[in-house]
């Protein structure tokens, strides 16, 4: 009996381009790759044999005209090869990322659940994927993002490399509360920071209560300081009190002055500001807000805007704002506020002495890019936007 095969490969004699215009574009081109599969080193899948089967049936009378014993042929379908198997990939492991430091690695063959899966895991991790395909997923070490991505993807059967069950089995093993007592700040500051190498943490004990509160999430502890009612109100208490390093404030809502005035209550004196160079129109009102704050607390001296449009239309006008209000001092470690298009890192930043203590973001896509890189051991970046940004743990103060 004539096979699939036989009558596909009539078909490709005859010419798929030649088929009657009643078979749509669309199959006569599947009808062409697959063809093309057929006969070359890897089968077809079962999938696509149901795929294709699927097309013949649905322009059955088209074809009839060829005389191609097409009934015969699709009454009881017979192929000339075994369909070939997919290998289901479903692995975790830890790998070394561009910056050299390890990330965790999810592989994967793509389908319904595992697309799930990443999704879930997404809204659960302290960062999103670093990067991605279909193939692949990658994620920052943390104990978190490990005991996150284990639950979700146990039960769905993945292979766990050696050295990250045994990271998972080592966190599982912790006594919680016991860290909870040991990384307080009073046990912490008497038994660690005088021994401490970290820039500045000697000098925390001293410091007011807003700001031990503020640096909890940069030095890893607890504390339960004292505060008047009037204080736990303002902005300056709710940036310190953060449940994430990454910020959402309305535009709409806070003046720029406001955040200023709280982040310099909080010792935080070095801020980037991140533009959205999307539209330009966009980046003159950005600009035009930040120069109102640079003019009002005299901060023309020490303040920089390192990008510019070509020098026409709108893109004049936004030069000219930096040029006419001197808003292009240059970089020092004495720079107070410091201006950047998202996505276009000055060079010279990366070799330089100044680092933020603060961002600034005027767009909600900050990530994957040499900006968000940048960024990455900020502990406080706040976007500043009309819309909340998409991405996981953005800790919208109210």
């Amino acid at each position: 009996m004539k096979t699939i095969d036989s009558l596909i490969f009539d078909l490709k004699n005859i010419g798929f381009d030649n088929l009657s215009s009643q078979i749509p574009l669309r199959d006569r081109k599947i009808l062409k790759n697959i063809a093309s599969l057929m006969t070359g080193t890897n089968y077809i899948t079962e999938n696509q044999g149901k795929l294709l089967l699927k097309i013949l049936n649905e322009n059955i009378n088209s074809l009839k005209l060829l005389h191609l014993e097409i009934d015969d042929v699709l009454s009881h379908p017979t192929w000339y090869r075994t369909f070939r198997n997919i290998e289901k990939i479903r692995k975790v492991s830890l790998s070394l990322g561009v910056t050299k430091e390890l990330e965790i690695k999810i592989s994967y063959t793509f389908d319904k659940d595992i697309k799930k899966a990443i999704a879930a895991i997404n809204k659960n991790v302290e960062l999103e994927g670093l990067k991605g395909d279909n193939n692949a997923q990658y994620y920052s070490l943390s104990e978190k993002n490990i005991v996150t991505i284990f639950n979700m993807l146990n039960p769905l059967k993945f292979e766990f490399s050696p050295d990250f069950l045994d990271l998972y089995e080592k966190i599982e093993k912790l006594d919680l509360d016991h860290f909870r007592t040991k990384f307080n700040f009073d046990t912490l500051y008497s038994e660690k920071i005088s021994k401490s190498k970290l820039p500045n943490i000697e000098s925390l004990a001293t410091e007011s209560t807003l700001i031990k509160i503020d640096r909890k999430i940069r030095y890893q502890y607890e504390i339960h300081g004292n505060l008047d009612d009037s204080e736990k109100d303002t902005l300056t208490y709710k940036l310190a009190n953060r449940k994430s390093i990454k910020l959402y404030l309305n535009i709409r809502d806070i003046k720029l002055q406001e955040i200023y005035k709280s982040l310099l209550t909080l010792n935080r004196n070095k801020i980037l500001v991140i533009f959205d160079d999307f539209r330009i129109s966009e980046c003159i009102f950005q600009l035009q807000k930040l120069n109102a704050l640079v003019q009002s607390n005299n901060l023309q001296s020490s303040t920089g805007i390192y990008f510019r449009f070509d020098n026409k239309d709108e893109g004049l006008v936004f030069n000219k704002l930096i040029s006419d209000n001197k808003l292009n001092q240059k970089l020092s470690k004495d720079s107070k506020i410091v201006g950047i298009s998202n996505g276009k890192l000055p060079k010279f930043m990366i070799t330089s002495e100044w680092y933020p203590d603060a961002v600034i973001s005027f767009t909600s896509s900050l990530r994957n890019n040499r900006t968000d890189v940048y960024c990455n051991d900020c502990d406080l970046i706040i976007y500043y936007t009309e819309v909340r940004p998409l991405i996981s743990n953005v800790h919208e103060i109210l």
